[in-house]
C-alpha cells in the first residue's frame, strides 16, 4: 500500500514537472521574434517572406550557434528603404534568395547592362587566341565609345575588358561581328531561355532602346548569378583601370571603369552600368557582405550610383549577416 502511494506521488510529481516546463517554454515561444529571409515565395511587401515553422527564433533561445544557413536574418525595426528607382531588387548570389524587392517583375529598357549577356556569348562562342579586327561599321556604332580604331587587332580578352570596363558599344559591335551579328543576337535569346530569363528578349548587342528589348530586375539578378561562371569576366569587372594594346603593338587604350562605386565602397567587388534616354540609369551591383556575394539591380533611377549604394547601405543595416 505504502508503496502504491509513493509511486502515485512520483507519478504525479513527473508530471507536474512536465507541465510547468511546458509552460516557461510556451511563454518564451511568446517573446519577440526575429525572421529570416527565405528562398522566394511567401513574400512580404518587400520580397522577404515571413518563414514557416522551424525557421522562426524566439528571442530566448539564441545562446546556441546558429547555422550558418540561417543568416542573414531580418532586423524588423530597421524600416523598408524607399529606392526612387523604377524597379529594384537584392538577393543572394544564386539570386534564389530576395532580400528587398520594387516592381521586380516589371519590363523595362536595361541599357547597357545587356553587354553581361553579350560578354557571356563572347566568351562561349569565340576562342580566347582569336584575333578581332575592327571594322568601320564597329567604330560607326550608335552610343559610348570604347576608341577604337578602324582595322586595328586585338586579341578576345582584351577586346571584351573595352566592352565591360568602358561599357563600348564599338567594342559589343567587333566582337558580334566575330559570329556574325544575327547569330550572336539569336544566341543572346537561346542563352536567355537556357537560364530561364522568361521576361527578358534581346534585339541587340548594345542595349541600345527598342521595343523588344527589355528585361526585368529578377531576371537581370539570376543574369548576375549565371555570369559567376566565366572567372573572366568578373575579373574583368573587379578592374578600376587597365591597358590594353593592340596585336602589333601600335596601339595602345587606358580604360577606365564606368562603375563609380568600384573602389569607393569597401563591400563592392564589381559591377556593370548602364545608361540611355529611355532606360535612365540602371546597374548591377555585386558586394560582399561579411563573406556573402549580395547581387543589387536598379532600373530606371535617377542616380543608379546613389541608389545602389542606398541599398547596399540599408542591407548591411537591415540584416543580421553573421
Amino acid at each position: 500500500m505504502t508503496l502504491q502511494i509513493a509511486q502515485g506521488r512520483s507519478v504525479f510529481s513527473i508530471v507536474f514537472a512536465l507541465a510547468v516546463l511546458g509552460g516557461i517554454l510556451l511563454f518564451r515561444s511568446n517573446g519577440p521574434e526575429e525572421t529570416i529571409a527565405t528562398p522566394e515565395g511567401n513574400e512580404g511587401l518587400s520580397g522577404v517572406s515571413t518563414v514557416g515553422l522551424g525557421q522562426i527564433l524566439p528571442s530566448g533561445i539564441l545562446e546556441a550557434p546558429l547555422s550558418p544557413a540561417l543568416f542573414p536574418i531580418r532586423k524588423w525595426e530597421v524600416e523598408e528603404i524607399e529606392i526612387e528607382a523604377k524597379a529594384a531588387i537584392a538577393a543572394d548570389e544564386t539570386a534564389t534568395r530576395i532580400y528587398y524587392q520594387r516592381n521586380r517583375l516589371e519590363r523595362l529598357p536595361f541599357a547597357s547592362l545587356t553587354k553581361l549577356m553579350s560578354a557571356m556569348v563572347a566568351v562561349e562562342q569565340i576562342p580566347p587566341e582569336t584575333v578581332v579586327k575592327v571594322s568601320k561599321q564597329a567604330v560607326a556604332t550608335e552610343g559610348d565609345k570604347g576608341g577604337l580604331i578602324v582595322g586595328e587587332e586585338l586579341l578576345r580578352n582584351d577586346i571584351v575588358k573595352i566592352l565591360l570596363i568602358e561599357s563600348s558599344n564599338d567594342a559589343a559591335a567587333a566582337l558580334a561581328q566575330v559570329v556574325g551579328v544575327p547569330l550572336f543576337v539569336s544566341r543572346m535569346n537561346e542563352k536567355s531561355r537556357e537560364l530561364g530569363l522568361a521576361q527578358t528578349h534581346f534585339t541587340n548587342v548594345t542595349g541600345l532602346d527598342g521595343p523588344n528589348h527589355y528585361s526585368t530586375a529578377e531576371d537581370l539578378s539570376k543574369l548576375a548569378a549565371a555570369s559567376f561562371r566565366y572567372s573572366l569576366i568578373w575579373e574583368i569587372l573587379g578592374m578600376k583601370e587597365a591597358e590594353v594594346v593592340s596585336v602589333d603593338g601600335k596601339f595602345r587604350h587606358h580604360l577606365v571603369s564606368t562603375n563609380e562605386l568600384l573602389g569607393e565602397v569597401p563591400e563592392v567587388i564589381g559591377g556593370k552600368t548602364g545608361y540611355t534616354g529611355e532606360a535612365g540609369g540602371s546597374m548591377i551591383l555585386v558586394s560582399k557582405l561579411d563573406n556573402q556575394k549580395v547581387i543589387t539591380v536598379v532600373l530606371g533611377a535617377t542616380n543608379r550610383f546613389q541608389e545602389s549604394r542606398r541599398l547596399l547601405d540599408w542591407l548591411k543595416r537591415a540584416y543580421i549577416w553573421k
